[in-house]
């Protein structure tokens, strides 16, 4: 599973979004490897235009869920305090979402740096589509 970042949730419906992360969240999604959790439905539905939360609402009930457990935060604390340890400073909301993407072993596609710099330093498993969109196998 990938669990999909809410910067590519936000790119998905920009009016001139990119057309290959469209086509990589439509491949994701017909091959049912999409995934979400609570953070990421806030930010991108926090963030909708009018015209747009009912569509948005309607392609969230069709990916999985991820939930998180009360202990999920303690885990996001140690993961947060290995990240600085390390040199880096993330907001607490990239490493909630790094942090449930790893306790379930999902892959993560996201358009932001803070993954990037995680996956660069083997934190996260950065999920980076094939070509044309194309879903590909870790």
């Amino acid at each position: 599973m990938v669990l999909v970042d809410s910067s590519v949730w936000i790119e998905l419906f920009r009016r001139k979004g990119d057309i290959l992360t469209s086509l990589a969240v439509g491949t994701l999604v017909e091959e049912m490897q999409a995934c979400f959790c609570g953070l990421v439905k806030l930010e991108v539905l926090g963030g909708a235009r009018d015209d747009e939360k009912t569509v948005i609402s309607n392609l969230f009930s069709l990916v999985p869920y991820v939930p998180q457990t009360e202990a999920i935060w303690d885990e996001v604390i140690r993961f947060q305090w290995r990240v600085r340890k390390r040199g880096l400073n993330i907001p607490w909301s990239d490493a909630l979402i790094a942090t449930v993407a790893n306790k379930h072993g999902h892959r993560i596609y996201a358009r932001d740096k803070h993954f990037d710099a995680l996956a660069e330093m083997g934190m996260v498993q950065p999920y980076i589509p094939g070509y044309g969109g194309s879903y590909q196998e870790p």
